[in-house]
């Protein structure tokens, strides 16, 4: 398939941040990329690993999608088999080897064509998520933007959301936060609250990072309002409640912040000891660790510092699920540093009032 094998070529010329492919979220991507040509038992399968690779269960997406070009390649179904390689390509570069992918990139691009919009599109994107993860910060913009505009042109509004948002993970400055809105847009108007939530989640890491904290704190609010829209897994709601109680701590809002974090870890240990697994044992870890940093910004750093080392005890069972074993790392020099002041943190003098409209419902 030389045209996509010279694509780099053409294009030419990150450290990586938070929420790596968050909008690779699923009812979008998944109608958007069902195979025609499939048996319903293929299809079945595309659709079961692309809901996994959506909940970042990248080693389950992995099986099923090498269980599915297993099947395809069997059945002579040639465009299945190539959307499968593509994306079993891209789990192994999520996952850092993309070493064990490019000889699936490879069986990609010899069964599929330029004419096969779906295959296309997702070897494209395990081309730019390839160079993204080797910190090829330009390369892999420019391949984001082409998968992006040939997207709009094919009238595949999900694919060209999710290429907008990995182009703004591999922009810089106010161009970043341009292209993270322009995947908003994108995905506001499929009228899928699931593929748009996710996306004002990264929107809000990005002022968070920047230490605008009131427009994160709307940014979180609005993928708060809208995950409890869809129809997403128990898990997201309460990643979502946690970021949004994260805003909440940055503006100052701490009884909100906290009230907020209390019923969250209650919901998340309960499900933490129902279902223990990598996934659970993250978000706990994470939902511990910003009680305790409410706790220090009211300086109560004894009580912190056992809820932060009760939050490195989960992340670390976690392993790398969601960047854990990084926070970790963090965690353990903050609290070195207890009674210090956060690395990042706004105090206003009193405790702001409550915005109507940031519930659930």
């Amino acid at each position: 398939m030389n045209a996509l094998k010279s694509l780099p070529c053409l294009i030419l010329t990150l450290g990586l941040t938070h929420g790596l492919l968050a909008s690779c979220q699923g009812s979008g991507g998944t109608r958007d990329l069902v195979v025609p040509e499939g048996t319903a038992a293929t299809n079945a399968l595309l659709k079961r690993a692309d809901e996994e690779f959506t909940a970042k269960s990248y080693q389950d997406a992995l099986e099923t999608y090498t269980e599915l070009h297993s099947a395809a390649r069997s059945k002579g179904l040639k465009k299945v088999a190539a959307e499968a390689a593509a994306q079993i390509a891209t789990c192994y570069a999520v996952m850092g080897q993309s070493g064990e992918g490019d000889p699936w990139l490879e069986k990609a691009e010899a069964d599929a064509s330029e004419q096969d919009v779906g295959a296309y599109t997702r070897i494209l994107l395990a081309q730019g998520v390839r160079s993204w993860r080797a910190f090829e910060v330009d390369r892999a913009r420019g391949m984001f933007i082409y998968l992006y505009n040939y997207s709009l042109n094919q009238n595949r509004t999900p694919r060209a959301v999710q290429a907008a948002q990995m182009a703004a993970l591999a922009s810089r400055g106010q161009e970043q936060l341009d292209w993270m809105m322009r995947s908003i847009e994108g995905a506001r108007t499929t009228g899928d609250p699931a593929l748009e939530a996710p996306l004002w989640t990264e929107y809000g890491v990005m002022f968070d990072q920047r230490e605008r904290f009131d427009e994160a704190l709307d940014a979180f609010a609005n993928a708060r309002r809208l995950t409890a829209q869809a129809s997403l897994p128990r898990l997201v709601r309460e990643r979502t409640d946690w970021q949004y109680a994260h805003g909440l701590r940055m503006v100052g809002r701490f009884d909100d912040a906290r009230n907020l974090l209390e019923e969250t870890n209650a919901i998340v240990h309960s499900n933490y000891i129902e279902r223990p697994s990598p996934q659970s044992a993250e978000l706990l870890g994470r939902v511990l660790a910003e009680i305790g940093e409410v706790d220090a910004a009211e300086g109560r750093f004894d009580r912190a510092k056992e809820r932060m080392l009760a939050a490195r005890e989960k992340l670390l069972e976690a392993g790398s699920v969601q960047g854990a074993q990084i926070f970790a790392k963090t965690l353990e020099k903050r609290i070195e540093n207890l009674g210090a002041p956060a690395p990042i943190r706004k105090i206003p003098p009193k405790q702001r009032p409550k915005k109507a409209g940031n519930g659930r419902g």
